[in-house]
């Protein structure tokens, strides 16, 4: 997408300094305008969704599971079960 608002914009400006289109030149630079707010909006908005995923991977992290004694005592019995057979 950059590099389509910087080829929009060498474009117009070719055409205006050739002068083949007679606009103004915020009519010619105006890709450029509009480009830079919807960029600088992108990265904001991945720079939150990798800074939200890191966080929630390293509470994943930090998380531990704990087991009751029953479960303890339930998988060493399928342990056995599977070992028997």
């Amino acid at each position: 997408m950059k590099n389509l608002i910087y080829a929009l914009t060498f474009a117009f400006i070719l055409l205006k300094v050739t002068e083949y289109i007679d606009w103004s030149w915020w009519l010619v630079l105006l890709p450029f305008y509009c480009g830079l707010p919807v960029l600088f909006t992108l990265h904001v908005i991945i720079a939150f969704l990798e800074a939200r995923k890191k966080s929630i991977d390293e509470f994943n992290n930090q998380r531990t599971v704990r087991k009751s004694k029953f479960q303890t005592r339930l998988d060493a019995y399928m342990e056995q079960q599977t070992k028997n057979t």
